[in-house]
């Protein structure tokens, strides 16, 4: 979520925001996905520039979030808000790299012939650490040459090396066709 705040004392029609990630490892994909624009105090959202976007891995490290949003009416005291969700996914070997940052920078550029009276503040940039996980499924079964009608227990650890924490991982184990379930128990081991 970004929030723009025009300090004024001009107004700041017409003026355009910027936002770009930049990466330090370009073996990320990206999918950004517009949420929302809120706009108050008399400001107005760009109609145009805020869309969802998708990059492939090998892409530059340099994305573009949005670009040439234009603000058709902002006086002062108005504040753009824009809210999107990004969900960058390591490729190959991206998350053995030991410092894998991103960088969000959003800027405002105004319009020809308005003089912006303090300009130090029209970009603002935050670094995000990117951390990965690391899924590890291993699977055993009891006996390996059971008999017909022979209850079998498989065994499956999941284990996440990685440097972050999964969540709402999805999993999926079938049963080979003639197999019927019978119960299942789920222990979890930390540390």
């Amino acid at each position: 979520m970004m929030t723009y705040t025009n300090n004024g004392p001009e107004a700041a029609n017409n003026s355009t925001l910027t936002d770009n990630l930049v990466y330090s490892n370009s073996a990320i994909a990206d999918t950004v996905s517009f949420v929302s624009c809120t706009a108050t105090g008399g400001a107005v959202c760009p109609s145009t520039g805020l869309t969802n976007k998708t990059y492939a891995s090998g892409a530059s490290t340099t994305r573009n979030i949005y670009n040439a949003a234009v603000v058709p009416i902002w006086p002062s005291g108005g504040t753009i808000t824009i809210t999107y969700d990004i969900l960058s996914v390591p490729s190959g070997t991206s998350c053995a790299v030991a410092t894998f940052t991103r960088t969000n920078t959003a800027s405002y550029t105004p319009v020809a012939g308005l003089v912006d009276t303090l300009s130090t503040n029209n970009s603002q940039a935050v670094v995000q650490t990117v951390k990965c996980t690391d899924i590890a499924v291993n699977k055993s079964i009891n006996d390996t040459t059971a008999m017909p009608n022979q209850a079998l227990t498989y065994t499956i650890d999941v284990t996440n090396s990685g440097q972050s924490t999964a969540t709402n991982f999805p999993f999926v184990d079938p049963l080979p066709d003639g197999f019927i379930y019978s119960s299942a128990t789920c222990t979890v081991v930390t540390g």
